[in-house]
């Protein structure tokens, strides 16, 4: 009866996470004579080959589907597949733009019913084509070198800048199977999700099913390059966090892994007490140096430089824990991170107007006027609430790994407070144009890359990175 009810309730909470991405899917359109329709990603299987002795890498998905209504089925890959199947059947793919041309996406030549349905799609993993992110595997001295890395201020900057996926509200049940083909020296795999190694040179790593497009955290490496530190922290909720930190091999590399295990556990205690217990089931960061520099966020792991650490960490609960749903709801966790990271003031006024929560439909980036007008925005409600933790915590608590329209952020929040928000929002969030004072005028344009708390990652330094 036990095992019943276990199975019943798991069936619901399937059900409830498929129409919760279902109510957050963009909707239909019509190009180039074809209806184009977004589906829901079940299941999807990578396959990554590295085949060392040739220096060359590819990467096949099968992805499994749910097509709720007929058309061609949207998946994306920055980088043009060089074969495709729909259903066991060889096809074209064709890339296509959102009907304003905010982003690209690509379909196969074949529509689809309503119903289940399989795409099977490889990719190379060797083209210079990626948008800003490097160029995904480097081979030499019998290994490779290769990751995965995002940036969300970049349209098409997600996993599909390297593999086939989703747009960023679908939750997949993700798993990849890595060939290290020809290794010829020990490799070291970092990553967010459980991994296991099924035969020599051969990992299978599996990924939470809450995963999306933005969660996945994958770099290997030769074992004989980094310096690894592993521990637990222990959390306030009685629980330890299994923690590692890692870096390149350098004569300083011992004392950063320790000044990070230091800073890191002092960071999540801090997390801990204000926003609940950490939602991840573990914690990996690369640590990177000198202490200048950039970083980005994934699902319970961050690369990082020590001075931006803490604004990494707190995408862990905002942004990886609390999830954006587009591009609209971007904004959210980078303005939280950027309140925290000015010390969480208060702004009586504001003087601007934004509409970093009212872009195009089908905008897949954050605007980049999250990190100053955003916190801003957060560091006034607080003044106006008094706290407004309490809430924050309250939705990591009751909306964690559900994705999260900036509409329902601002419902979630007049509910918890039990009065209208709308005309801040409408104001400061989502008006209908960017209007900036005229000190700052131009210093936070659309589309260019700011953080005031610190620089993106360059591409040479994600090359190096690797």
């Amino acid at each position: 009866m036990k095992i019943l009810l276990g199975c019943m309730l798991l069936a619901s909470g399937l059900a409830m996470a498929n129409s919760h991405d279902e109510a957050h899917k963009p909707k239909s359109f019509t190009a180039s004579g074809k209806k184009i329709v977004f589906v829901n990603y079940k299941e999807v299987t990578y396959q990554i080959t590295y085949d060392i002795n040739r220096g060359r890498a590819h990467a096949l998905a099968d992805m499994n589907f749910t097509a709720t209504e007929a058309g061609y089925p949207v998946f994306d890959s920055m980088v043009r597949p060089t074969s495709i199947a729909l259903n066991g059947k060889a096809v074209r793919e064709m890339e296509v733009k959102a009907p304003q041309g905010e982003t690209q996406m690509r379909i196969p030549s074949e529509q689809v019913a309503v119903g289940d349905h399989k795409l099977t799609v490889e990719v190379p993993l060797g083209s210079k084509n990626y948008g800003g992110g490097g160029v995904p595997a480097q081979f030499g001295g019998g290994g490779v070198r290769s990751a995965f890395w995002n940036s969300d201020i970049d349209n098409r900057g997600l996993l599909e800048r390297y593999l086939p996926t989703n747009f960023e509200f679908d939750r997949i049940k993700m798993k990849f199977i890595v060939n290290l083909v020809g290794a010829k020296v020990p490799h070291s795999i970092f990553t967010n999700g459980t991994q296991k190694e099924i035969s020599p040179n051969v990992y299978e790593i599996e990924f939470p099913n809450y995963f999306t497009s933005s969660s996945i955290y994958f770099h290997i490496t030769p074992t004989a390059g980094v310096k690894t530190l592993n521990f637990d922290i222990n959390s306030k909720f009685g629980n330890k966090i299994p923690t590692t930190v890692y870096t390149l091999n350098s004569a300083n590399a011992d004392a950063e892994l320790a000044q990070f295990k230091t800073a890191t556990t002092r960071i999540i205690n801090e997390l801990e007490n204000d926003y609940g217990k950490y939602p991840h089931p573990n914690l990996v960061i690369y640590a990177q140096s000198p202490n200048g520099g950039g970083g980005m966020e994934y699902a319970g792991a961050a690369v990082t430089s020590i001075g931006a650490l803490g604004h990494e960490l707190i995408h862990s609960f905002f942004g990886r824990g609390v999830m954006p749903a587009n591009g609209n709801a971007g904004w959210i966790d980078e303005a939280i991170a950027t309140w925290r990271d000015r010390g969480y003031p208060n702004f009586p006024v504001l003087d601007f107007q934004t509409r970093m929560g009212n872009q195009s439909y089908y905008t897949r980036w954050t605007n980049v006027n999250a990190y100053d007008y955003g916190s801003r925005f957060i560091g006034h409600m607080n003044y106006k609430l008094g706290d407004i933790k309490p809430f924050l915590a309250d939705l990591l608590a009751n909306d964690k790994f559900k994705p999260l329209f900036t509409e329902e952020f601002m419902a979630k929040m007049e509910a918890f407070y039990g009065k209208s928000f709308s005309g801040e929002f409408k104001q400061y969030i989502m008006h209908t144009h960017d209007v900036i004072p005229n000190q700052r005028r131009g210093r936070f344009k659309e589309g260019e890359s700011v953080n005031p708390i610190h620089a993106p990652i360059s591409e040479k330094r994600l090359i190096e990175m690797l």
